[in-house]
């Protein structure tokens, strides 16, 4: 299983933290090995995965968005988790 991480997502989890983009790195190589590890956001098609902060240095808390294929994940998006639950939560109002 492919998993694409494309530039702007590389350029978001920069600016995250220091400990962001290895945590991103990480969590690919799960969703290669586990593709419906996600639980369905707000948008259709995109699988949500939450990051505990604390099992890396440097990184917040974290939900990255993905969208999985029969042979490859695209990661859409990485945020911290709480502007993930008030995005969440607009949207259902």
């Amino acid at each position: 299983m492919i998993v694409e991480i494309p530039q702007h997502v590389r350029d978001t989890a920069t600016q995250l933290g220091a400990g962001v983009p290895y945590a991103l790195k990480v969590l690919a190589g799960q969703l290669a090995d586990d593709p419906d590890m996600g639980r369905p956001s707000g948008t259709p098609g995109i699988l949500t995965v939450m990051v505990d902060g604390d099992l890396f240095e440097d990184c917040p808390d974290l939900a990255i968005g993905y969208i999985p294929g029969p042979d490859r994940i695209e990661i859409r998006y990485v945020n911290l988790a709480a502007s993930s639950a008030e995005l969440a939560a607009d949207a259902q109002d």
